[in-house]
């Protein structure tokens, strides 16, 4: 959504009011990208709640949001 909240599955728009996609004054526009949360661990510790998005997942999955649909 235009305001970056997750549309759910089933649903064709978003449904904040404050959005103007969501209070009608703007067509829906869906956007789909990859959004992974992690937790990371080596020898030395862990990193906790990481994010893999855009590019650099495509880069590491080794295809696009397209390609993966």
């Amino acid at each position: 959504a235009i305001c970056k909240r997750t549309v759910a599955t089933g649903q064709e728009c978003c449904m904040n009011l404050d959005c103007p996609s969501g209070n009608g004054k703007l067509r829906p526009m869906n956007v789909y990208s990859f959004y992974f949360k992690l937790n990371l661990k080596d020898e030395t510790g862990y990193l906790i709640g990481c994010r893999l998005t855009g590019t650099a997942a495509e880069k590491a999955f080794g295809c696009t949001v397209e390609e993966f649909k």
